[in-house]
């Protein structure tokens, strides 16, 4: 959380129209017979009004990012707006997911950036981060 937290001060997801929501409740309806409902926790959830930003799902760094990828779609699903946008990291390796909701949603994940590689990925975290915030404040 402590590189976490610097890149969203950075991107300026701390001032409005973004606000913070620490380990929010998420529900998302099952389609199964029984309907149950999942609740789940994000860790970070970012927002401007009913949009969804970035659902940060921040695992050890023993874990690998695929360990993060189930929770972190199931939560997005419960996004009121059609496509949501994550951001799955361990601490020292961040990967980007954009749901698309419809009849049958699909995702798609971006490369690994890692803290290890040759001059530091953090910057180009840190640009798409902005990127995104910029966007969707826009449309």
């Amino acid at each position: 959380m402590v590189v976490l937290s610097r890149l969203l001060d950075l991107a300026e997801f701390y001032q409005p129209p973004f606000r913070i929501r620490p380990e929010a409740v998420v529900e998302v309806s099952s389609t199964d017979s029984e309907g149950a409902t999942i609740r789940r926790a994000v860790d970070v959830l970012v927002v401007s009004g009913r949009l969804w930003v970035v659902a940060i799902e921040a695992k050890m760094t023993t874990f690998a990012l695929n360990v993060a990828l189930p929770q972190a779609l199931s939560d997005m699903l419960a996004s009121p707006q059609a496509v949501a946008f994550g951001l799955l990291t361990n601490g020292a390796e961040f990967a980007f997911v954009k749901l698309a909701q419809g009849e049958s949603p699909q995702f798609a994940v971006s490369r690994t950036f890692s803290l290890y590689a040759p001059g530091n990925e953090l910057a180009e975290v840190l640009k798409i981060l902005r990127h995104l915030g910029q966007k969707l404040i826009s449309d």
